[in-house]
This record gives C-alpha cells, sequence and structure tokens, in this order.
C-alpha cells in the first residue's frame, strides 16, 4: 500500500502580505541613527541643543524694549515688526529674518506633510527637507530686505557693515539666484554633472558684482537697457557653453536646448533688470527717535502698548540701576512704564538686563560656532579630497602648505589682527576658519585614500565619469564621518574662543551682547558674582553640549567604539 502524502496548504502571497513579510533596508545612517540614541548622554544634549538654537532665533520674542502693539490715539503701530528689518548688527538681522521665515515655513511643512508627502517618506527625510526649506526662506527674506547701498554710513562702525551687507546682498545674492534659477533648465536638459555646475554657479557668485554696468534706470533709460542686455549675456553665453561641452556637438539647432537658449536669454535680462532696478523694500526707520515706554508713562490715557515677556531691550541703557543683583526691580522714581519689571539675573554696567543681553549673545556664540567651522571644514573637505584622490606630487604640495598653515597659532594672529584693525567678530571667524582646516584635511585625505582603490571607484573609472564626480559623488560620501565628527568639537571650541577674547578685550566691539563681554565686567570686582556665574555657566553648558554631541558621534561611527548591548 502505497503510502500517503499530504501537501502543506499553499499560501497565497498577495501585495499585503509581500509588505508585512519584507523587512526595511536598513542603511548607514539608520545604523548610526540607533547607535547614537544608545548613548544617552549625545543624545540628550543633542535635545538640549533646540532651546539653544531657539534661544537665539526667537530673542525679540522673549525680550524686547518695543511694544508688539501700541495705540497712539487713534493710530495702531507695530514697532516691534517694524524693527526687526531695522537692526544694526548683520548677525542680529539674519536671526531676525530666521525669525519672521520660522511661522509661514512650519505652517507649509505641516500642510506639506500633511497632504504632499507620501508616508513611506523617512521621518529623518521630512525633517531635512523642512530645514531646507527653511534656510532657504531665510535667504531670500536677507537678499529681499537688506539694506540698500545708497544708505551706506560712513566709518568703520557696524552701521558700515551693515551697508556692506545690503550691498552684497543686493549686488550678488538675488542677481545670482535669479541667473541660477534661470540656467538650471537648460544645464539639466544636456545632463551637465552637478559638480561642474556648482563651480560655474559659485564662479558667477563672484564674477557678476565686479562686471555689473553701472547705469540707472530713472536717470537713463536707453543706456541701462543696453547694460542689462551685455550683462546678462554673461550667465547666457556660460550657460550655452556648458550645454555644448555636455552634448559634444558642434551645431546648435533652434529646436530643443538651442529654442530652450533663445527663450532662456530675455529671461534672465527681466529678471536681472527687476533684481537691480526693483523698489526697496526694507522699511523705513520711522521711530528710531521715540521712546514708547516713556510716552505711555506721560499719556496712559491715550497711548498703551503691549510688550513681550521681557521689556527690556538687549542694548538699553540706565544708569541709575547699574549692576543690581539678580532679582531687582525698580519700583520708585519710574522713568518708562515698563521699569517695574524684575530683572531675574540682575544687571550690567549700563543697568542693561543681563538675561536679555545673555539671550541675544547666543545668537553671537552659535555664529561664531556654526561659520567659522563652516569655512574650515568646506577648505578641509576640498584639499584633503584632492589629495587623497590625485596623490603625487600634488599630496606632496598639499601636505607642505599643511605644515606651513599649522606653524600659525590661530590665538595670537587673531590678537595682532585685532590690535591691526580693531575688535571684530568676523576678524575671529575668519582666523578660525583659515587656520583650523589643515587637521579636517589630513582626516579626508586619509579616508580618502582608503577608498581610492576600491572596486565601486575603479568602477566608475572605467564608466568614464569625470574625476570631480567620483570624488564628490562616490567618494566624499563614504570618506566624511571624520569631518562629520570633529565639527561638534569645532563648534565648541570656536565658541570658546569667542569667550576668551571677548573677556580680554579683544572680541566683538560694545555694546553688542557677548557672554564674554559680560564676563568682562566681573573682572576688577567680584563682588559681581552673577556676571561670572551665569555667562560662565551658559559657555560652559553650550560647550559641553556640542563636545557630547560629537562624543556620540565618534562613538556611533565607529565600530570598534560601538556599544554591544
Amino acid at each position: 500500500m502505497a503510502a500517503e502524502t499530504t501537501a502543506a496548504p499553499a499560501v497565497a502571497l498577495t501585495p499585503g502580505t509581500l509588505a508585512a513579510t519584507e523587512r526595511p533596508v536598513e542603511t548607514y545612517g539608520d545604523i548610526v541613527w540607533k547607535q547614537f540614541r544608545r548613548n544617552l548622554s549625545a543624545y540628550a544634549s543633542l535635545w538640549a541643543l533646540v532651546p539653544l538654537v531657539g534661544c537665539a532665533i526667537f530673542a525679540p520674542l522673549l525680550g524686547s524694549d518695543l511694544p508688539l502693539v501700541f495705540r497712539d490715539g487713534d493710530q495702531t503701530l507695530y514697532p516691534w515688526f517694524r524693527a526687526l528689518f531695522l537692526t544694526e548688527e548683520p548677525v542680529d538681522f539674519l536671526f531676525n529674518m530666521a525669525l519672521i521665515a520660522f511661522f509661514p515655513c512650519a505652517v507649509f511643512t505641516l500642510l506639506m506633510d500633511r497632504f504632499g508627502t507620501p508616508s513611506a517618506v523617512r521621518a529623518r527625510t521630512r525633517i531635512a527637507r523642512a530645514l531646507a526649506v527653511y534656510l532657504l526662506a531665510t535667504v531670500a527674506l536677507c537678499a529681499i530686505f537688506g539694506p540698500s547701498p545708497s544708505a551706506s554710513v560712513s566709518g568703520a562702525g557696524a552701521g558700515h557693515r551693515l551697508a556692506q551687507l545690503g550691498h552684497w546682498s543686493q549686488t550678488n545674492l538675488a542677481p545670482w539666484i535669479v541667473v541660477l534659477i534661470l540656467q538650471l533648465p537648460l544645464w539639466r536638459r544636456a545632463g551637465i554633472p552637478p559638480g561642474r555646475c556648482f563651480l560655474v554657479a559659485i564662479a558667477q557668485l563672484f564674477l557678476l558684482p565686479w562686471l555689473r554696468p553701472t547705469a540707472s534706470p530713472i536717470l537713463d533709460l536707453p543706456a541701462f537697457a543696453k547694460a542689462m542686455a551685455v550683462w546678462a549675456a554673461i550667465p547666457w553665453l556660460t550657460a550655452v557653453v556648458l550645454e555644448y561641452l555636455g552634448r559634444r556637438h558642434k551645431t546648435f539647432a533652434l529646436s530643443g536646448a538651442g529654442l530652450t537658449a533663445l527663450v532662456q536669454f530675455p529671461l534672465i535680462f527681466a529678471a536681472l533688470a527687476a533684481a537691480t532696478a526693483g523698489p526697496q523694500l526694507r522699511p523705513v526707520n520711522r521711530y528710531a527717535q521715540r521712546s514708547f515706554s516713556e510716552e505711555q508713562l506721560q499719556s496712559p490715557q491715550t497711548k498703551r502698548g503691549w510688550y513681550v515677556l521681557i521689556p527690556y531691550g538687549a542694548t538699553q541703557n540706565d544708569l541709575s540701576i547699574n549692576f543690581k543683583k539678580p532679582g531687582f526691580r525698580k519700583e520708585s522714581n519710574l522713568n518708562h512704564a515698563t521699569a517695574g519689571h524684575t530683572h531675574l539675573l540682575g544687571t550690567d554696567n549700563n543697568g542693561s538686563d543681563v538675561l536679555v543681553r545673555m539671550m541675544y549673545g547666543t545668537r553671537l556664540a552659535i555664529t561664531m560656532g556654526f561659520v567659522a567651522v563652516g569655512i574650515y571644514l568646506t577648505i578641509g573637505i576640498l584639499v584633503g579630497s584632492v589629495a587623497g584622490y590625485f596623490g603625487g606630487w600634488v599630496d606632496i604640495l598639499v601636505n607642505r602648505v599643511i605644515e606651513v598653515v599649522l606653524v600659525f597659532p590661530s590665538f595670537f594672529l587673531i590678537l595682532t589682527l585685532v590690535a591691526l584693525l580693531g575688535p571684530s567678530i568676523w576678524i575671529i571667524m575668519f582666523v578660525i576658519g583659515i587656520t583650523g582646516w589643515p587637521t579636517i584635511a589630513r582626516l579626508i585625505r586619509g579616508e580618502v585614500l582608503k577608498q581610492r582603490n576600491a572596486d565601486y571607484v575603479t568602477a566608475a573609472q572605467a564608466y568614464g565619469f569625470s574625476h570631480l564626480r567620483i570624488i564628490f559623488r562616490h567618494i566624499l560620501p563614504n570618506a566624511l564621518s571624520p569631518a562629520l565628527v570633529a565639527a561638534p568639537f569645532g563648534v565648541a571650541n570656536a565658541i570658546l574662543t569667542e569667550g576668551m577674547l571677548s573677556l580680554l578685550g579683544f572680541g566683538v566691539r560694545p555694546p553688542a551682547p557677548s557672554w564674554g563681554s559680560l564676563l568682562k565686567l566681573a573682572m576688577g570686582n567680584y563682588s559681581y558674582w552673577w556676571l561670572v556665574l551665569f555667562p560662565g555657566l551658559a559657555i560652559f553648558l553650550t560647550v559641553t553640549i556640542f563636545n557630547l554631541i560629537g562624543s556620540g558621534l565618534r562613538d556611533a561611527m565607529d565600530p570598534r567604539l560601538r556599544s554591544t548591548h
């Protein structure tokens, strides 16, 4: 009798069961993030960075001596919002534009996440997209509402630097963005590598202002139109040449890319003319000479203002209450309507509120760290990747340059430049940037040397890819780990350097708020303990946060240091 066999029941595989049985592919970023979250101190420090950056962005919403809304008889004024565009410090102007861009970008992100983004998109991807939109909106606001070049101030003070910032934003940033947007269709159609497009775009950013015509649309419209046509021909010819090199043909037919180029020229012409001759959108400073709190105190029946949480400004002075301890409250002989508010962290030598000055000092500290580190990270990554990939005499030359740069001590170089040019945060950021890149360059060079003999690099070379594409598209994404680990430590070091220089009197110019400048006020008399404790604690906590984040990244990216539990 033959043995009977029973077959197992067949399972019908439907798309739903397939999706249930498939496991999501775990990328390198997922592995690093999982390991980073296991480090509780680093993960907590990353979350502690959120209120720190939030304090820098939302400082005017926390402390300001200008009212949000002011009833002046029959009319309603909004001095606080207008003042966001009229600050004298470029750092404050940048953060103010970030404050204005935050709320519309948050609404746009929530709507897109709710209705326009598929549910399969990772949360980190959504956050990265939202941050990219936020940064672009902030840069656009800086370009649109930057101060006019004609509003320059003679001298070498903060107003002169602000005028230079406005001149740069209107002559560089706005036309460059316009030209770049209008060139993208032709570049994309020609299939030009992103690296080459990036280099050409950066070159145009610096070359366009030098070639800008000096004709006025009001005084001489025909001359202005002719000058704009000549100016627009420069980026248009650049796009045409790139398209020709990308397609490798000798004829340029009136179809396809050729037709796009012909249509592109009048668009570039019109856009550059609009960006150059457009009206100044920056509001007029109508309330510079007004003190709303004093007006409210003198006429309480007809004038009324509503202020933010702490109604004191970062540069508001009251010498009658200088060097007051934390918790002080001025109740008698009020000279303005907001004088009865408690100074939670005391006052400084000018009677300014220490808490407000520390909140605005957060802006300076974050800018110092990120800008300085951004400069030397960019230089170090570019130089180290080129040296590691090409080797030979290029590697030898780069190593000799690195050895020469390492000879210069950045701290004493900053002291020398400050003594010659005067105190400035821009000098500190520049020196830290141009002297800190050799370490990053050596780290990137070592990683690129490991990667350049890998199979995927050999395959890319066999396909005929350009050197720039192999370096920036294939090798660098696998070699950036040391630079990412070193970045938080660099930010902490830059913040500490600025604090030391301000403590010695070589930092920012007063009355700009800075943690180090507050520490300097207590050098001669340690009875002002609050000027030592609170700024010193802020520097210590900020440096500790970035150091712990860097330590967590190092442990997460190095398999030998990862936690095994």
